[in-house]
């Protein structure tokens, strides 16, 4: 069941940083490329906000998969330390749980940079239709 929720899950976060910053993308790019625009202070500040996001969500998620990746051992062994673990059935269960756990390391890293994304999605629109 852990593996099911996890992969859900894991699909969510992709499927919305994939759509949040595809269409960030386009409007950006709509944006640097406008006539008159390029190169202006509003622009620049766009770009510079920009890297500096991408860089901002690129540490906080290193920073969370590491803590993340801190505990996994503990948690991994705690998996197989259940006497039912003993069992096909058992081994087979720890084995998704085990799964799961780097599935989550894997989510904790890539969710700033899905807020990141989805919150830029959301402002852009707003300036676009003002």
């Amino acid at each position: 069941m852990a593996i099911r929720r996890s992969t859900a899950r894991s699909a969510r976060l992709l499927t919305d940083t994939g759509l949040a910053s595809g269409e960030v993308i386009a409007r950006r790019l709509a944006g640097f490329a406008t006539p008159g625009a390029s190169g202006s202070a509003r622009q620049q500040r766009e770009a510079t906000r920009m890297v500096t996001e991408k860089v901002q969500a690129g540490i906080e998620g290193a920073s969370a998969a590491g803590l993340a990746l801190t505990f996994l051992p503990m948690r991994a062994w705690a998996a197989f330390a259940d006497p039912r673990a003993l069992t096909p059935a058992g081994y087979a269960t720890a084995c998704g749980r085990v799964a799961s756990l780097w599935m989550e390391v894997g989510q904790t890293a890539l969710t700033p940079a899905r807020h990141k994304a989805v919150a830029n999605r959301r402002r852009l629109a707003r300036q676009r239709t003002r």
